[in-house]
């Protein structure tokens, strides 16, 4: 009896105790500092299971919706001197469950939105750990690091980064080699920031996936050695002028840790091919993973508003890129680009990009890329030149707005077809706008939908909004290539296109329609519109929007000004990204290059 009575007691301690763990570690700041204090917050969150005890992924843009199991806080007192401090944690008693780890640090540190998680593989997103009874006590270490917005004006031959109410814009002027210079010298510490934390911890989401199957990808493609892309010399000219600039810069060190090495070309090819990449890291059965939305419309849509008298206005949700830190957000530059040869152009793109994915040039021709559609989810690559240099090209080709028709834009974007018969391996919508008045011919607005097999020029009233020839805009699915016309534009290639940029479709042309039909807004849409329509078909991922509004002399055709409005999302880590809500502020084309 006694026997028994000290066993029970014995399991009973036992279950008590072992009811309970602890978690300890240390997080290792990766900053500078100035003399204070700094607050270092480790968030234990409960990991959520599915009902069958599977661990459910997080969310980048749900992660901070949910409420830390335990906060751990930590002061340190810190001088100018410190560098890369290190701070040991331990948890109180927690529940024996699966956790994920967030570490944030506040106040002294130079750098913006430090933080970090446990993850169990570096580069990648955070990891879960699992107390049990077995393991009720766990160790971990965590990397905070945080990110360096460019602050302070700057000026070199060929180049100067400035702010224009406090949007970061930079000049680049000259050919290749002097662009790709002045633009690595002035941002050599953004494009740093860039590649880490979008293109590593958000995009690809691990080192090792990025050493052994992307780097090699490249390297044989330079090589020639049956890479997948195919790179011009004009590219590869000014990418490796950015490499000099940010060696030049001695305030930037460009030894890469996290790869054992300096920062090279080929991580600038990798920003540059981050559309392609993003498709092979998801490669399957997904119809599309995008989520930008653009319109279009002029003529009689636009004839009773008074500045646009009847030209053409348009727009973009910019969705998608996102990361932890706001990087997108905090690092976009408006670039001013003036070539040697061909067009000058504004580019709206982040530190590094020789090629872009929105923009506008001097004779106000407009191209902006949202993701598409494959036709085969099992696509090989061969001779594939990155999307954003082929909208590069169809910005400083065209010899006039005039020239930038339907034929001659799609002879531009399919000088680019790859070894399998298309431009676009990734798939693409190609969204092209040019100023309009009373005389232009043919359509200022159309939409090239392309994959890796070939491509078509869709023309206003060859999708919904069908009754209408002076409005057009898209999503991420097709509206003509790829759709059998029995199903309809739900299915491409046969297959089911995702919701998301069904409903946004369907939201978007039943508000196009509307302003049509209401007395109060036909024929009076501008930028107040525009910017509706914006924000009803965003779904907080939209790290920047863009409104384009040309003004033109209707009477001479004469273009006068080219305006656009810029609105970005917060730079809050704790806050979704909702840029079209957050107010558009407006640019004079001309005054950028000043």
């Amino acid at each position: 009896m006694n026997t028994n009575i000290v066993l029970i007691l014995c399991c009973l301690l036992t279950t008590v105790y072992c009811s309970k763990g602890h978690i300890n570690g240390t997080v290792t700041v990766f900053a500078t500092f100035k003399t204070g204090q700094c607050h270092v917050h480790v968030k234990i969150f409960k990991q959520h299971t599915s009902s069958k005890g599977a661990i459910l992924g997080q969310n980048i843009g749900t992660l901070y919706l949910q409420k830390p199991l335990e906060t751990v806080q930590i002061k340190v007192e810190t001088r100018e001197t410190d560098r890369n401090i290190q701070v040991k944690f331990s948890s109180g008693a927690l529940p024996l469950q699966p956790y994920f780890i967030v570490a944030e640090v506040e106040g002294a540190a130079t750098e913006h939105n430090v933080m970090g998680w446990y993850t169990s593989e570096k580069c990648s997103w955070l990891s879960t750990i699992t107390l049990d009874a077995t393991n009720p006590t766990r160790s971990v270490n965590i990397d905070a690091r945080g990110s360096t917005p460019p602050t302070t004006p700057l000026k070199i031959e060929n180049g100067e980064l400035k702010f224009e109410q406090n949007v970061t814009v930079v000049r680049l002027r000259g050919d290749e080699k002097q662009r790709g210079y002045a633009h690595g010298y002035l941002l050599a510490q953004q494009i740093i920031d860039f590649f880490r934390f979008f293109s590593l911890h958000s995009d690809i989401r691990s080192c090792s996936l990025y050493t052994n199957k992307y780097v090699p990808m490249i390297q044989n493609s330079l090589s020639g050695n049956g890479g997948p892309f195919s790179f011009s010399k004009e590219l590869l000219a000014e990418v490796d002028a950015i490499i000099q600039g940010m060696k030049a810069n001695k305030n930037v060190d460009i030894y890469f840790p996290e790869l054992g090495r300096d920062f090279s070309r080929v991580e600038l090819l990798a920003i540059n091919s981050y559309i392609e990449f993003e498709y092979l890291a998801e490669q399957s059965s997904d119809t599309n993973r995008g989520a930008c939305s653009q319109f279009a419309l002029w003529n009689t849509q636009t004839i009773k508003n008074e500045e646009l008298q009847g030209g053409i206005i348009g727009g973009r949700n910019m969705d998608g890129e996102i990361d932890i830190r706001h990087v997108t957000v905090s690092h976009f530059v408006m670039f001013a680009i003036e070539p040697s040869q061909g067009k000058k152009y504004v580019s709206f793109m982040w530190p590094g990009f020789v090629g872009t994915l929105s923009a506008i040039n001097e004779d106000g021709v407009y191209t902006m890329m949202n993701f598409g559609v494959s036709s085969s989810t099992s696509v090989v690559y061969q001779n594939a030149t990155p999307v954003s240099w082929i909208v590069r090209d169809m910005m400083v080709k065209p010899k006039s707005a005039d020239d930038a028709t339907p034929e001659n834009m799609q002879k531009i974007i399919e000088k680019y077809n790859a070894a399998s018969g298309g431009p676009c391996v990734a798939g693409c919508v190609l969204f092209i706008m040019k100023p309009y008045h009373k005389n232009t011919v043919g359509s200022p607005s159309f939409v090239y939908e392309g994959d890796w097999k070939q491509g078509f020029m869709r023309l206003p009233g060859m999708a919904d909004p069908f009754q209408l020839n002076d409005a057009i805009l898209a999503t991420n699915h097709f509206n003509v290539y790829g759709v059998d016309p029995d199903l309809g534009p739900m299915y491409n290639f046969g297959r089911y296109q995702s919701f998301s940029s069904l409903w946004r479709y369907t939201a978007g042309n039943s508000k196009v329609q509307g302003y049509s039909r209401s007395p109060i807004t036909q024929g009076r849409v501008g930028v107040e519109q525009l910017a509706e329509l914006l924000r009803t078909v965003q779904h907080g991922s939209t790290e920047h929007a863009i409104i384009y509004n040309p003004l033109v002399d209707q009477h001479s055709g004469k273009l006068a000004q080219i305006v656009f409005h810029v609105a970005l999302a917060s730079t809050d880590r704790t806050t979704a990204w909702d840029a079209p809500y957050l107010g558009f502020l407006s640019f004079d084309f001309n005054s950028l290059f000043k």
